[in-house]
């Protein structure tokens, strides 16, 4: 944990509920790391703008704009900066736009402040070694999804937003590299 702080000047926390991100900030900054809370996209940019954040956490629906428009203005802007979409709504299609968009990682709420940290420990050692296919990366999903549903495949498929037959399928193939 220290080291993550040491290797983190800030984190751009984005999401529209307040109180969430309230909890988050809390969390984090309980964590050593300086937090930069941003209700909205517009002032998410602002902050990026000024503070040049080295990563940020960023809801997929931000009201009724969208974070993975956010994701790519401030990938557009900053193309260094680790960015790891949270979301209600873990459909496998928003996981492949964020990934596309250029996010690191993708989680599904409700998460807390140690599952961020993983994240943000596996988004730093990912700059240090080469990015994972699109196909690991849905796989990386699915899996954790599937761990967060105790291996239940139904419960999974739904939260994923796919079909349990599909799901079934991509879990028989090999994992790949």
């Amino acid at each position: 944990m220290a080291r993550l702080a040491r290797r983190l000047r800030s984190v751009l926390v984005v999401d529209d509920d307040r109180i969430l991100l309230s909890a988050l900030e809390r969390d984090l900054r309980a964590r050593g790391l300086t937090v930069l809370p941003a209700p909205t996209a517009e002032r998410a940019l602002e902050l990026a703008r000024s503070r040049h954040p080295d990563c940020a956490l960023v809801d997929l629906c931000i009201g009724e704009e969208s974070g993975i428009d956010l994701l790519r203005s401030l990938k557009s802007e900053q193309p260094e900066l680790l960015v790891v979409l949270l979301t209600g709504h873990g459909a496998v299609q928003n996981v492949v736009d964020a990934f596309h968009g250029g996010a690191v990682d993708f989680l599904q709420k409700p998460v807390g402040g140690q599952q961020l940290l993983l994240a943000l420990e596996r988004a730093l050692a990912r700059t240090r070694g080469p990015s994972p296919t699109l196909a690991r990366a849905e796989f990386d999903h699915i899996t954790r999804v599937l761990q967060e549903c105790h291996g239940n495949i139904s419960e999974a498929a739904r939260r994923l937003g796919i079909h349990r037959r599909s799901l079934q399928r991509k879990l028989q193939k090999t994992p790949p590299q």
